[in-house]
Formats: C-alpha cells, structure tokens, sequence
C-alpha cells in the first residue's frame, strides 16, 4: 500500500488502482499521520488538528472512534491494513516506510540525485522522477490545516530547490534549448527565486537569446527593488555582468550555445543588414546593430556593473570575431519587443586606452526623452559620447528623443565601447542603445574619464540583508506555529518579550522568527547579547544602551557627554529596525528602562526580547516558549544523537540502517548505529522524562554512543527519582533543568568538571586563555587542550574556528550552572583574579600591537575579547587592583578611540583613577598618562567633566603646592602651554593676548592638571605621549596654536626617544593644525615625513591619517587624478580595517574630487554614500563632511535653496563648535548664492564675516576666498571695478602661500572676472586688477564698501531661498 500526499490525499493499493477513503474526518486523520509518518502524534494534537475549537463532548472516544474509521478503510484497501496504525503512549503512529509515501519517495530520491552530482544526464534524470511524483499543491485537500502547515511550506520548498537544481544538471548536459521554454512558466510563478532565474538565464544565453536573457534579469531586479527594496545578490549580478559582456565561460558543453555574439555577431542582427552599416574599422572589430523596439531603459545594479568592470579588466585584450577584427570591449544590443536595454560595462582607462589607439566612432542611436531624462536626472549616463574620445555618429533622430552624442547623419557608424564599432542601420523611433563607462555608480562621465577620477569611485556593496543574525546550522524543530506566531505578535505590537526556562530555546526561535522579518525592516534586524553584562556589576540602562550601539557600530562624537540611551535614541530616529535583545533575565530592570525610552521616542524601532520573565513595559505582549511536544522532541533527539527512527519507520538504504537522515543531522553520529525493535518507545519515554527541553534533550543526546538509549534511560530514571517533587519554592523547569545538568556533570571526570566550572568565567575564550586561567591543581597546563576536546565531545563546549585559532564557548545554562560550582568549590574569587590578570596581559600586548603591522589583526581580536576584558577591567576596580586597572585603561584607550566608544573609556578611566585619587610612586605614571587620556576626552567634548576631580595638587589649584619651589618648577613647566592659549581666542583665533576667556580659563586648568603629573616623574615616553594626546585633542576644539605648541614638545620628546611611530603620529597632528591656518609648506613636510614612517612600520592607521592632508595639497595645486587616488587608497585601508568612520571620510574626499571634475552626479552619489555611512554610525563629523559636498555640489547644480539649506546647518554646528575654517566655508558658499539670486548687499555682509573669522585664524586662502566673494557681491552691484580691484587683492593672497586657485575652483572668480572685463574693457580691467594685487588683504577688506542695500526684483533674505534655481555659469 502507497499513500500520497504531494497533491490531493490519496491510497493506492499494490496494483497501483486509488482506493477511497470515507469521511472528511477520517482523511484529515490519515493525513494528519501523514504529517509524520513513522512517528507517534499525540491524542491531543490529533483531537486539535480535526475539531479545533469546536471539540465534541467527549473528544477521547470521538478520537478512537476516527481511529477506528481508518483502520477499517486501510484493512478493505489491502489484508493488514489495520495494523498500520498503531496506538502507544506517545500516541497514534501510521506505521509506513519513507517510501511508502509519495513525500519519502521524493526525499529518497533526491538524496539519490545529490549522490550523482559526477553525472549530470543522470542527476537531471532522477529528479525529473522526483518531481513527477507530484499531482499539484503539497496537502492539496489540507492547505488551510493548521496540521499541514509547516509540512507544505517544507515540501514546497523542496520542490523548487530540486526544480532548480534539475535545472543546472540540465544545463550541464546541454539540454538548454528545451529548459529556456520550460522554465517561462516557473519564473512567472516564482520570481524571486534568484537560483531559478540564473537558470533561466543560462539557458537563453546558451539558446542564443541573449536579449530575453536580460530582459529577465530586468524583470527580477524590478520585483525585488518593488517588493523588497533589494537588488539582485552578488551572483546573479555578476551573471547579468557576464552576459553582457558575452564572456566565454557561459559556453555550455562543448562550446554549445555561444550567444548572440557568435550567432549574430557576423554579419547578420535580426532584422538589419550588416551590409547596411558602415563603421570604422580601426576599432578592434565591428559588430552589427539589430532595430530595435521601445523599451524602458534599465539601471543595472552597481553590483553588475563591478562584476562587469572587474571581468572586462581581467580579460584577453582582444578575441576573434565572425567579422574577422576583434571583439575586444564591443557589444551588440540586441532587442526583441520589450526587452530591456543592456549597458556595456567597462573601466575609464580602458575606454580612454581604446579610443587613444583606434580614435573611432562610437554608434549613439536615439534615447527616448522620457526614460533618458530620468535617468540623466539622477545621473546615471554619461553625458555625451566624448567620454570614449572619439566622434560620435548616429541616425537622424526622432522627434521628442534626445541624443547621447552628436549627430551627422542616419547612417550609425563609430567606435565600440573599447575601441571596436557599432554598425547598424536606422533605430526604431525611442529605441536606444546605451554604452557607458560604469564606475561606482555605473557611470564615469566624460570628465571622470579623462582624469581617470570617476571611473575608480568605489560602488556600494550590493544591498544584502542587514543582519548580524547567526546563520542556522540546523532545522527548528517543533515550533511550526511559535514562529509565525511571534511574528504576528510583531506586526501587531512593537515589543514582544520570549520567555521560558533556560534552555528551552528562546533565542533560536527569537533568532528564526526575526529572520523571516529581513525584508520588513529596511535598516535591519540586529541580534544584541547581554549576557556579557554582568548583573553584579550593577549596570543601568545606559549600559544596555551601549551595548545595542556596539552592535549596530554607532560611533560617539565629541562634545558634551549625553547619557547612552538619550544619544542611541539620537542616532535610531528616521530608522526602522528591529533589536533582538537576547538573555535580559539577569539586566531586566535595566533592559526595561531603556526599552521604555527608545520605543516611545523611535517609532520605527521593534524590539524581540527572550528573557525568564517578562520586562512589565507598557505595550509589551508576551510569547511563552513552551517545551517541545513529543513528536518534536523524539525528532529534536533522533536527529542529534544520529539514530534512525526506530522499527517500523526505519529511513535508510536497507533493512537495519538507521544512520542519522534528518536536516542538521549530528558531528560525530557512529555510523551503523542500530536500534532494538523497542527503542522508539524507550526514546519516546526519555522525551517524556526530560520535559521536552531542547537543552536537556541535546545534552542527553550527545551520551547516546556510549551509553544507548536504554542505558541512558535506566540513569536517569535513578537521577531523576530524588527530584521527582523538588523544593516547592523552586520552579519545576528549573528542578528539571538542573537535574539534567546535575546529571551531565556527574560523568564528567573531576578534571573535566573543573576545566569546565572554571570556563564559566570566560565569555568565549582562546585555548591561551583556558589554560591561563583553567590550569591550576588538579588541572595540568598540556591536559586543557584534551579535556577542552573531550567537553566539546560530549556537547557541554561549543568550538568554533577563527582565523588565530579555536574559540571555546560554554552553553549559557552550563555557564551559569558551572558559576555556582565555582564557587561552591570555593575557587570563584581566585579564577576572576586569573582571568582579570591574563585579559589586563592581553590588553596590555595588543596596546603595543596595534601600532604595526598587525593591527588589522588585534583590532579583530580585542573586538572579539570586548566582554571579557570588561570583565576583567570590573574584577580588577572591585578588587581595587588600582595598577592593573590603570594598565588596562592606558592599553585599550587608543583601541577605544579607534572604535567609537567614547562612553566606555570615560566610565573605565573614571573608576581607575578613581582607585588613586593621589599619585602613588608604584602608579604615578600609569595614573598620570590615564589623566591625559581623560583630559583628552574633556577637551574634545569641551567639558571638565570627571577630569578634574583627578587634578594634582599644583600651581594654580586650590590647594597650591607643598613648597615655593615646587609651585616655581610647575608654573615654569607648563607655562608655554598656558601662554600659548592665553594669546588664542575661545574659538583658536589668534587674539590681542592679555584676558583669558572663559574657554581659555578652562582649558588652562584641565591642561594644568594633567601636565602637573608629569612635573617630578622621569618618564619621557609617557610625558611625550601625552603631550601629543592633548594635542589632538585641539583639533577641531578651537585651539590650533595650544594644539600646535603641545604637538611640537611631543614630537621632541619623540625623536629623543627614537619612537619613530610617536614621531610619526605627532608629524600628522601636526600637519592638520598647518592646514588650520593655511601653512601649505609645513602641511608637505610633516605629512610625506609622516607618511613615510608609517609605511616604514607598516602602519596603515597612520597612513590613513596622512591621505586628507596630502589630497588636500594635490586638490589645492589642481592635481585631481592624485588626490583621488590618495582618497581610495585611504578607502581601501578604512574597510580592511572596519573604521567605517574613515571610509565615510574618504568616500565625501572622492565626491569632493568628482565635484571638483564638473561630474556632479558622481559627486552627488559619492557623498549621499558618506553621509549615510556616517549616519548609520552616529557619525557626526562625518556628516558634516558629506552635507558639505552636498551643499557644494546644490549650488553647482543650481539648487540654491538646497544649498543654503545644507550652509545654514553647517554654520550653525561650526559656530556652535567654535571651528574657524568650517565657519569661513559656509559664510562663503551661503555669500555666493546670496550674489547669485541678486542680494549684493547680503552677500557682502556674509563675505564680511567670513574674512573676520578668516584673518582671526591666519588663514590667507581662506581670506582670499572672502576677498572674492566681496567681488562677486560688488559686481552684482554693479561696481566691476572695486570688483577687479578685489580679485588682484584675492591673488595676491593665495600666492602668498604658493596656493593659486586651482581650474576646478575658478568657477566663481571666472565668472566674475568675465563680468567686469566686459563692462570695464580689458586694460581698465588689468589696471584695476593690479591695484589690488599690491594690496594686503586687510587693506582690500578695509576698502571694500558694502553695497547699497538695493536687491533686485524677486529677491530674498538670505537664507530664505530663491524663487527659483540658477545655473551658474
């Protein structure tokens, strides 16, 4: 007898007729069996699955009555049929084997086809059998069964894996032609299916329909861009890349299926004559150009467009064609109807390499108005075929269609897209055909070309989903209603809390049913761990704040200290995200404040918790994670231990084989593992015994091979019978959890149990670090490593590789059930002190490290260490370890510094020095570097905050020195770095000297504080360091002459020391405060001499810092090519690094250069890629770089609302920050529009404030940019000749610093000096030019009058906005 369940419920007798079962009831009940076949489903289940709400009034009997009904239809079906369905305690099991059922049939024999994966004919054979077993819909007749659910979506899923995976044996066969038609209907019915659709697309291209191959590729990016918000994955995409460049390697077997190049590419293309066509044959070859359809035009995703760039770089130069040339860089652009138009994707260097050697002309038919517009609205074409460097021919164009090149006649003739031609004959009206140079965005345009700038902007990533959620290494068992069900509670409500004994799985069902919700939140679902939190260590709310930003890589800005859950609820406004708060049981009072905060204040955030108790937040809906029922609990042990299913359902090969079949299977199942003819029952009656706890189940697994089953049973039916009833006070879960870890712990030997209650310290740990802290005793150094491997045996360890070596995690539950055994056995305080002293020797080495070559590697490691050396920094201020506490902070200060997480190092050296509010002769000079690196903090976020209460007693302090001479020695010590602020103003202007100001005052006493420490120490390397920490710290905090004198002793102290890296670090410190006030000489030495050594040391951080000031040079002396290419190079070493705040940095350096090109677009997306890089990492100065070039780039384009919009921003941060050359750029910019919409008068007093700041800051090009935006607001008044005068002044100045304005940035003094020369006449214009040039800038402002204040008609306030936009010209 046969059963069918792959379409509507069916039983077929031996030879092969239908038989009928009677009765709804009955057949729900059969296929309610089916469900599970082999497997006992309980009465209970059963009752629910055919009545559900409406039971009967005595559901037992109506139940055995159902039963009864089956048997009787099975046994008129065939003789013995009856005892199919068997009764037991576990319930109801329809004995059958797997391929007794169409459903095993199909598993078996896809199995069999994997196993033939050498073979692809026969593969494609074998699952063409499987996929014929189905008659239509999984449970046809039960698709709304809440029983059959999780069954269909299973079976469904199969199913189109193995129609994909028919699909590539069938292609690897050479059966492509069939299959494209095949296929037609299946994508249709599943279109987001990207294996299927590259299937698809294989097999058109291998059927030379190249051009439907893209069309369906278009159709699959609109579905998911529509649907999901997403782009095509990285290999689809560089499947699309590959087609259209025709690459080889899409060959079928034998070469079959070359494409259309081959097919078409000769002489003939569809319905046009290659004859019909004349073109260059210089180029590497011609490929003729079928007519082609209207169609919309396409933007293919950046990921295509690298793959693309990439594979046509890594190519031959050159190909034979059918027409005897090359076919190097060319493409034909076939259509059929409404295909979709490919794009030809290659470098700028080729393109400008190609059109160097053939100068041919390229082929630009019509584009459709509509679809170009849009498409060059937002940048994504270039702007005329002189990006390839030659002419450009192409058919008489149709009315209402735009041209992408000149046009000569009808005949299209031309260079290909790397130097070969596109011939064809006149295009259909609105058909286009596009070959573009694609850099990041896809496009280079003809100034990024020749620079070879626009071509190398980095491309996002192709968008994958946002997630750090843990991949599943196998199936969920048993909770086919818990996950849909938690995630309706979601759509509902924005909190839900999962609670539950430990170990009942909370966090895998949390993690899978966030995983389905990837596509509903668009700045992704994060998993955040707070387990790592330490409940003794009394931390609030802000911790878990904290913690939720490491997660989410959120970077903490300087300025005034801002509680953690106020500053994260800052950076999460305008996201929607959804946070899986993981393990809160032990922090829930502070989980529930900063729960209670971020939901009310962030309307798109959604929070998943697991905790044993719910967190009492209003709006909170809780889910009960209930133990798994029987049938999941039998299936969660068979599958772990690695046995079969028993007797009666053995799945398998042949009689007796029970090696383990089910999905996630089990590492280390004993192959050939047999069961008795009972054993199902005795693993039944385990599940039972154990409350269906998965923990519990897993743990008594792993003991399956050297205990068995029945073995296991009678242990822990003997464990288990002192705890039947368990203290009252203690909830039962936790009597039974217990007593299943009681009893693991019981085979441990005693080495083993005291490894693993001494790991319960460690938050994931190296072999290094579980034999620093686990040897002692009776545990022997060399025996860790085995007795780590027995523990990893038997399930109680989890090891997982990485790249310095294994990682050793303890089950969260083992973890804390070890904890109490620690300290049971009285060891807890000595193993805390062990793993606090070997993290504080980590620390202290990767301090070192991290300046050189391994870096990259010890950033990696203390990011994965980051909780234990918490731990270890909490262990050692609660044992008031004041020294190893002060090493630690000094070591993983500059670690913290790199990585954002300001608020961890203020609280960490707070509570270290806290433990000597007095200098100590064994501490003094880790305590006094620990005050430099607080003071640092202070400075850069303007407040005393904390520092102070550390200040030493000294000259100046309240308490004064012990002694006159001491007071004498101290005031003579730091006062050239009281003097240096005293002559500076609050904002790092060079004042008149004499009144400190109240910033001045400030700073005055956190600097007196910290270099007091260092008045009696003899500690050179320590001084000299923390003379260059608080010397950048006066970068961007208003201090540049402090900043520079305190740098300047740095560096002596340095170079006396032969520290060639703090030589190096003070170098480009240094170099930033001379470009501060314009010293462009200095800014060249210190930055290549700093370069240099940090290359010599292999320091890429270092040679990070020194990519803004030498772009900046290269920008200033017009060389764009080499600042771009500064920039990427300072791109690549962010990403490898993971400084995200770098890279964004970086990518606002390219978009300034595109901008600087005249590629707006190019810049455009450039800094909309920082600015929301920077975002996502609560970046704030680098937003503020990003909104620069966006304000820059708006009023180029002639957005001048927009870009006063971005100025007024930025001017009121710059001003709020007190930094002069921010406050001098956005006076300027907001100058010129203001002249641009005919406000002279406003435009001058803008100008006029800008070069008050500027003069204050010594900064000549920043007054010469004032001096002519005062030229710009006279000519708008119509006084071109003080507008001359100006202009010579603005010369005059720059060259003062050998800066003369670059080509790219003439733009406004062209235009200005074209307006008066054409009013004044060239000599009265010269004349008036040179005047100025004799004149000092002073002396030019001084004469620059400001304009009646008489704007012209329609004009505006400043700030307000135009009426209307103007292009500049």
């Amino acid at each position: 007898m046969r059963f069918g369940v792959l379409g509507p419920l069916a039983v077929w007798k031996t030879d092969g007729t239908e038989a009928a079962v009677p009765g709804a009831k009955v057949r729900a009940l059969l296929a309610h069996l089916l469900v599970h076949p082999g497997h006992p489903v309980s009465a209970d289940r059963l009752t629910d699955g055919l009545w559900g709400e409406q039971l009967p009034d005595h559901p037992a009997n109506a139940l055995q009555g159902k039963v009864s009904q089956l048997r009787r239809a099975l046994e008129r079906t065939e003789p013995g049929g009856r005892a199919l369905v068997a009764a037991g305690p576990a319930g109801y099991t329809l004995r059958v084997p797997a391929d007794a059922v169409d459903a095993g049939r199909f598993a078996l024999l896809l199995e069999r086809a994997r196993a033939t994966a050498d073979d692809p004919h026969a593969k494609a054979q074998l699952l063409r059998e499987a996929l014929n077993l189905w008659r239509g819909e999984a449970f046809a007749d039960f698709t709304e069964a809440p029983f059959a659910r999780g069954a269909i979506g299973r079976l469904e899923e199969a199913r189109l894996t193995a129609w994909e995976e028919q699909a590539e044996a069938r292609l690897e066969s050479g059966d492509h032609g069939p299959l494209a038609a095949d296929l037609a209907d299946l994508v249709v019915r599943h279109p987001l299916r990207e294996r299927l659709r590259a299937a698809q697309l294989r097999a058109l291209y291998r059927a030379g329909r190249q051009t439907e191959a893209l069309a369906a590729y278009e159709t699959l990016r609109r579905h998911l861009a529509n649907d999901l918000g997403l782009a095509p994955g990285a290999e689809l995409a560089a499947l699309h890349g590959a087609i259209l460049r025709q690459d080889p390697g899409l060959a079928g077997p034998g070469g079959a299926g070359d494409g259309f190049s081959a097919r078409e590419g000769g002489g003939s293309a569809g319905s046009g004559s290659a004859s019909s066509a004349t073109g260059s044959s210089a180029g590497a070859g011609s490929v003729a150009a079928p007519s082609l359809a209207a169609a919309p035009l396409p933007v293919p995703s950046a990921a295509a467009a690298r793959s693309a760039a990439a594979s046509s770089e890594a190519a031959p130069s050159a190909e034979p064609s059918a027409a005897g040339g090359t076919t190097a860089g060319a493409l034909a652009v076939p259509s059929t109807g409404g295909a979709a138009v490919a794009r030809a994707a290659t470098s700028a260097e080729e393109a400008a390499n190609a059109t160097a050697e053939h100068s041919g002309a390229a082929a630009v038919p019509a584009v459709a108005e509509e679809a170009a517009g849009e498409t060059a609205a937002r940048g994504e074409l270039p702007t005329g075929a002189a990006a390839w460097g030659g002419a450009a021919a192409g058919p008489a164009m149709p009315q209402g269609a735009t041209a992408r090149a000149a046009v000569t006649d009808g005949t299209a003739t031309g260079s290909a897209a790397a130097g070969g031609s596109v011939s064809g004959p006149a295009m259909a009206q609105g058909a286009a055909v596009v070959a573009s140079v694609v850099g990041s965005t896809g496009v280079a345009g003809d100034r990024g070309a020749r620079s070879g700038v626009g071509a190398h902007l980095p491309a996002p990533a192709p968008p994958a989903p946002r997630t750090n959620l843990p991949a599943p290494v196998a199936a969920l068992l048993g909770r086919d209603d818990d996950v849909p069900g938690v995630r309706q509670l979601l759509a509902e409500t924005r909190l839900v809390t999962l609670t539950g004994p430990g170990g009942v799985g909370k966090t895998r069902l949390a993690v899978a049913a966030a995983r389905g919700l990837l596509g509903e939140f668009v700045d992704g679902v994060w998993l955040v761990e707070l387990a790592g939190l330490d409940g003794a260590a009394g931390y609030g709310a802000d911790a878990v704040a904290e913690a939720v930003g490491r997660v989410l890589g959120l970077h903490e800005e300087p300025g005034a200290p801002v509680a953690a859950v106020e500053r994260l609820t800052w950076a999460l406004r305008g996201r929607r995200l959804l946070i899986v708060l993981d393990n809160c049981e032990h922090l829930v009072d502070a989980v529930a404040e900063s729960v209670d905060v971020l939901l009310r204040d962030v309307p798109g955030l959604s929070v998943l918790a697991t905790s044993q108790e719910p967190l009492d937040v209003s709006g909170e809906r809780v889910w009960v994670v209930a133990p798994l029922d029987l049938v999941s609990a039998v299936e969660l042990f068979r599958q772990r231990a690695g046995l079969g299913s028993g007797s009666g359902g053995v799945s398998g090969s042949g009689p007796g084989d029970v090696s383990g079949s089910g999905a996630g299977g089990v590492s280390g199942a004993r192959p050939g593992a047999r069961l008795g003819a009972d054993d199902s029952e005795a693993v039944a009656e385990l599940c039972v015994r154990l409350d269906g706890l998965p923990l519990a189940l897993e743990l008594a697994a792993a003991r399956v091979r050297t205990m068995g089953v029945h073995g296991l049973l009678a242990r822990i039916d003997d464990r288990f019978a002192l705890l039947a009833r368990g203290f009252r006070g203690a909830p039962a879960r936790q009597r039974t959890l217990r007593a299943v870890i009681d009893w693991s712990w019981s085979l441990l030997t005693p080495p083993e149990r005291t490894l693993l209650r001494r790991l319960a310290v460690h938050d994931g740990c190296t072999l290094d670090a579980a034999q620093a802290v686990g040897a002692d005793g009776t545990v022997r150094g060399p025996d860790v490593l085995d007795l780590l491997s027995r523990l990893v045996d038997r399930s109680l360890v989890v090891a997982s590789d990485h790249p310095d070596g294994p990682r050793y995690c303890v089950l969260e539950s083992v973890r804390e059930y070890g904890a109490e055994q620690l300290r049971e056995a009285g060891e807890f305080d000595a193993v805390r002190e062990r793993h606090s002293v070997h993290y504080a020797e980590l620390a202290v080495r990767a301090g070192r490290l991290l300046h050189g070559p391994e870096q990259r590697r010890w950033l990696d490691r203390l990011d994965e260490e980051s909780a234990n050396l918490r731990r270890a920094l909490d262990t050692a201020v609660r044992q008031g370890a004041a020294g190893r506490a002060l090493d630690m902070v000094n070591a993983l200060a500059w670690y913290w510094v790199l990585r954002g997480r300001i608020a961890e190092a203020r609280r960490y050296l707070d509570a270290a020095l806290a433990l000597v509010p007095d200098p100590a002769p064994d501490t003094a000079s880790a305590r006094a570097l620990a005050l430099a690196w607080r003071t640092g903090i202070s400075l850069r976020e303007g407040t005393d905050a904390g520092a102070d209460a550390y200040a030493d007693t000294c000259a100046g302090t309240d308490t004064g020195p012990k002694s006159k001479a001491a007071a004498t020695a101290t005031a003579a010590y730091i006062a050239p770095y009281i003097d240096a602020y005293a002559a500076t103003g609050p904002d790092g202007h060079d004042g008149t000297g004499g009144d400190e100001s109240a910033g001045g005052a400030e700073t005055n006493r956190l600097l007196r504080a910290t270099l007091c420490a260092y008045n009696e120490l003899d500690d050179p390397s320590g001084r000299a360091t923390a003379l260059w920490i608080l010397g950048s710290a006066q970068m961007g905090a208003g201090a540049v002459r402090t900043g520079e004198r305190l740098v300047n002793e740095a560096l002596d102290g340095f170079t006396a020391l032969g520290d060639t890296w703090g030589t190096a670090a003070a170098l480009s410190v240094r170099a930033r405060h001379a470009i501060a006030h314009g010293d462009l000489a200095a800014v060249r030495q210190d930055s290549e001499r700093s370069a240099r050594l940090f290359r010599e040391l292999g320091d890429e951080w270092g040679q990070l810092q020194t990519v803004f000031p030498l772009a900046t040079l290269s920008e200033i002396a017009g060389d764009y090519a080499e600042a771009a290419r500064l920039h990427r190079e300072g791109l690549a070493i962010a990403e490898r690094l993971g400084l995200r705040t770098e890279a964004s940095k970086r990518l606002s350096g390219l978009g300034r250069i595109a901008l600087l090109t005249g590629d707006f677009a190019e810049a455009r997306t450039a800094h909309e890629q920082a600015l929301r890089l920077a975002h996502e990492h609560s970046f704030r100065s680098g937003e503020l770089d990003a909104r620069i070039g966006l304000g820059l780039g708006a009023r180029r384009e002639g957005d001048l609302e927009g870009a006063e919009r971005h100025m007024r921003e930025l001017l009121t941060w710059f001003r709020g920050a007190d930094y002069g050359p921010g406050v001098t750029l956005a006076l300027a910019e907001l100058g010129f529009a203001a002249e641009l919409r005919g406000d002279a008068a406003a435009a001058h007093a803008l100008h006029a404030e800008g070069f008050d700041v500027a003069l204050g800051l010594g900064d000549a090009r920043a007054m010469a940019l004032a001096l002519e935006g005062f030229a710009g607001a006279a000519a708008a008044a119509g006084e071109h000749r003080a507008a001359a005068t100006l202009l010579g002044a603005a010369a005059t100045a720059r060259a003062s610093v050998g800066a003369p304005l670059p080509p790219g940035e003439r733009r406004d003094v062209d235009r200005v000096s074209a307006a008066a020369r054409g009013h004044l006449g060239e000599e009265t214009y010269t004349t008036a030019f040179e005047e100025g040039a004799g004149l000092t800038p002073e002396t030019a402002r001084d004469q620059a009058t400001s304009p009646a204040a008489r704007p012209t008609a329609g004009s505006r306030p400043p700030g307000s906005g135009p009426t209307g936009t103007h292009t500049p010209r």
